[in-house]
C-alpha cells in the first residue's frame, strides 16, 4: 500500500471486499482520498474513520492540507475489513 509521509493509503476497494483474517468495522464515516483511496495513520491500527459524520468532516479539512488534497471526503461505509498485524495491539 502507498505511503504518503505518515499516511498509508488502502485503495477503498481493498476494505470494502471480505477477505480471511481481517478485523471488521461496521458503521463508519471514513476519510477518502480523490483516488478512492481511505486513510491510515502509520498502521492499520489506526484507522481514519470515525461513527461521527461531523468529527469526520472536521477531521477531512485539517488532513486534505496535509496531504495535500483537497478533495478528500467521508463516506459512510456499512462493511470495512481490516488488515491487521498481531504485533500492532
Amino acid at each position: 500500500m502507498p505511503i504518503q509521509n505518515k499516511w498509508i493509503l488502502v485503495p477503498l476497494s481493498d476494505i470494502t471486499t471480505p477477505k480471511e483474517g481481517r478485523i471488521c468495522y461496521s458503521s463508519r464515516w471514513w476519510l477518502v482520498t480523490s483516488n478512492n483511496e481511505v486513510l491510515f495513520y502509520k498502521s492499520y491500527n489506526s484507522p481514519q474513520c470515525n461513527g461521527n459524520k461531523k468529527l469526520s468532516e472536521y477531521l477531512a479539512g485539517r488532513i486534505s492540507k496535509e496531504i495535500e488534497d483537497s478533495n478528500l471526503t467521508c463516506q459512510f461505509i456499512d462493511m470495512a475489513f481490516i488488515p491487521h498485524d498481531c504485533g500492532d495491539y
